[in-house]
């Protein structure tokens, strides 16, 4: 029987979940969830986070269709970061590494609208007071 420990949320503004255990190389380390495709915008407040928790990532490695264009390096505190794109069998995965630790691989939940919208009814005692269908 295997025991797995809870995951782990991290970070205030980051949508993250890591897990406390790996189940091997092959396995998910955790879940991302960015707010939008820009791949070097979304990767700052995670790096950030990620650097917080001691992982300082060095190599980010996801898939060119899953995410707009972006630079091939970027500098988050101090730290050069490489951007590597490829064209991945697991294109909803981002693989973060740096040199001397084992590589975190985050399934990457799709961000969705920016601004959902959640339709009320309209017979509905969440209407705002004096509405009127």
């Amino acid at each position: 029987m295997t025991v797995t420990a809870p995951p782990v949320r991290v970070g205030g503004g980051v949508r993250l979940l890591l897990s406390r255990a790996s189940a091997g190389p092959a396995a998910v380390d955790g879940s991302w969830r960015p707010r939008s495709r820009d791949l070097a915008a979304e990767l700052v407040p995670l790096l950030d986070e990620l650097q917080r928790a001691g992982h300082v990532v060095r190599r980010v490695t996801y898939d060119l269709d899953a995410w707009e264009p972006a630079a091939r390096r970027l500098t988050e505190q101090g730290v050069e970061v490489r951007l590597n794109g490829f064209h991945l069998p697991r294109p909803e995965t981002v693989r973060l590494s740096a040199a001397g630790s084992p590589a975190l691989l985050l399934a990457v939940v799709d961000p969705g609208p920016p601004d959902p919208v959640v339709p009320v009814p309209r017979n509905s005692a969440a209407a705002p007071a004096g509405a009127r269908p």
